[in-house]
């Protein structure tokens, strides 16, 4: 098996180093095992930018990308359940107000509804807030009804490709674009209340600069915020929001030990920049994981660009990106030898270029295809990837990632993640 290097935790000492310098120590690093899932019962159609809940041990899946371009594209408002125990789909029957065709929007889970805000269907973007019961009725149908609050005159601009976790039994959302020149992408911070409405959050520190396609994920009371783009820059920068006193912060992760990866190859320390990514909490809440997205030159009017399919998780503890190669027994072929190839910068390997085969894979156990506008969600420690797409087509497969190597949470950690999961506290 192959040997990782990996950073001492703060605090601890080597006898081999200096008290100012970084310690390291060899062991079996965190790796990332891929398998394909074969799914039951009518499934959703290949689609990207569409959004997931967890709820009750099933993937609840809203609307979407289909295919085409402009005004004629196909999109979707349909809505599916996947079941995690005997991995079936089943179609959810909807009435009410059902939200229009979009993609680029988000959902959350507040209490036992889903809440949709937001998309586009490149006409227009979208500025509704729907919520849909994921009790169903006695007819075994579920009913959409559109939030509206008469008394609250704020009313965000309308978006997408904005970013949104669940707080306090609230939805805080940050960024997104609009269609409209004069607001290409937005740098606001709000909050949306069942109760009350829209409200604007005045927050503090270093914000981030205005980005669309950003991922965003909710870690006991803080909001982690990376990458995206805007409409001249590409980012892999990282922001937290404390949702108790608002403050923003700019994190400056800890540069990790270059790791020893299959073939004798080697790595970059931190994610290249992408837009369209997706990204969760896994590992019991210790760590924060990326997938895919899309790089670009969004300089020089080259119009390059590359699909991703690589992995990172972001330690939330120590504050360090920790690169996820294939676990290292898994078959390395030399003829489709890609073990550095999903973590290198794509400017400096044609390998990240996708050519539209949704079944290609590289080395990495199975891996999915290169892909953007996925989505991920976690459940029992392994992450679930569905959908995306490349540059020619959307996907419609299912994936389980399951990483092996991370720390054990500690008791703590366990607590605070069921009391925020369920809104204890």
């Amino acid at each position: 098996m192959s040997t990782f290097r990996t950073l001492d935790s703060p605090g601890t000492s080597s006898s081999s180093s200096s008290s100012s310098s970084c310690s390291c120590s060899e062991s079996t690093g965190p790796s990332a095992r891929w398998q394909e899932v074969d799914c039951n019962g009518p499934s959703p159609s290949p689609r990207s930018g569409h959004t997931v809940i967890e709820h009750q041990g099933c993937l609840i899946v809203h609307a979407g990308y289909l295919e085409g371009m402009g005004p004629s594209a196909e999109l979707s408002n349909d809505t599916y359940a996947f079941s995690f125990e005997d991995r079936r789909w089943r179609s959810l029957l909807c009435d009410g107000d059902i939200p229009p065709k979009v993609f680029g929007h988000t959902a959350i889970l507040l209490g036992e509804s889903m809440v949709v805000y937001g998309g586009q269907d490149f006409v227009r973007t979208q500025g509704v807030v729907s919520s849909l019961c994921l009790a169903a009725g006695p007819n075994g149908r579920y009913c959409w009804t559109t939030m509206v609050h008469p008394s609250n005159p704020y009313s965000p601009r309308p978006r997408w490709g904005h970013s949104a976790v669940s707080f306090g039994g609230e939805m805080i959302v940050f960024g997104g674009s609009t269609l409209h020149p004069s607001f290409p992408v937005l740098d606001d911070t709000m909050k949306f209340s069942v109760t009350s409405g829209w409200e604007p959050l005045c927050t503090t520190g270093t914000p981030p600069s205005a980005r669309r396609r950003h991922s965003a994920v909710q870690h006991r009371h803080r909001m982690w915020v990376f990458g995206g783009r805007s409409s001249e820059d590409l980012f892999n920068d990282l922001y937290t929001l404390d949702l108790h006193t608002l403050v923003w912060t700019q994190i400056q992760p800890a540069v990790p030990v270059p790791l020893s990866l299959p073939l004798g190859k080697s790595g970059p320390k931190v994610p290249a920049k992408r837009t369209g990514h997706t990204a969760c909490v896994a590992a019991h809440g210790t760590v924060m994981i990326i997938f895919g997205g899309l790089w670009l030159e969004t300089k020089g009017g080259t119009g390059v660009s590359a699909v991703l399919n690589d992995v990172w998780a972001l330690d939330l503890e120590q504050l360090r990106w920790i690169p996820l190669p294939a676990d290292p027994e898994a078959a390395v072929s030399p003829q489709n030898a890609l073990g550095d190839g999903s973590i290198t910068p794509p400017a400096e390997r044609s390998t990240y270029f996708s050519e539209g085969d949704p079944t290609r894979r590289d080395n990495r156990g199975g891996a999915p295809a290169w892909r953007s506008m996925g989505i991920a969600a976690e459940q029992k420690g392994v992450v679930w990837i569905h959908g995306g797409r490349d540059k020619a087509r959307p996907f419609g497969d299912m994936f389980q990632l399951f990483i092996t190597g991370t720390p054990a949470p500690t008791l703590l950690t366990l607590v605070a993640e069921y009391a925020l999961r369920y809104q204890i506290l």
